[in-house]
């Protein structure tokens, strides 16, 4: 559970970082909602399929989409810090 609550404490200051910086460009928020949105919806598919299977994990699932979230919102900050 602790590692649970750090990776959230992460991902919700990360998401939070990447929103301070987008939300002054309207095409950069509406690149990220996009990205935000087809990740969201992969990993609810792979979530169905593995439904389907009887293998499902409900903490597995919260951890892949996190980690998929902050991929997306901290290859804008690391490109940035990079420049």
């Amino acid at each position: 559970m602790e590692k649970f609550i750090i990776i959230s404490t992460i991902y919700v200051v990360i998401m939070y970082l990447n929103y301070n910086k987008v939300k002054k460009n309207k095409k950069e928020m509406l690149q990220f909602k996009d990205s935000i949105s087809r990740f969201t919806f992969i990993q609810f598919s792979f979530g169905l399929y593995e439904i389907i299977q009887n293998k499902f994990d409900a903490t597995a699932f919260m951890y892949r989409l996190m980690f998929s979230h902050l991929g997306l919102a901290s290859f804008s900050l690391i490109r940035d810090f990079l420049k």
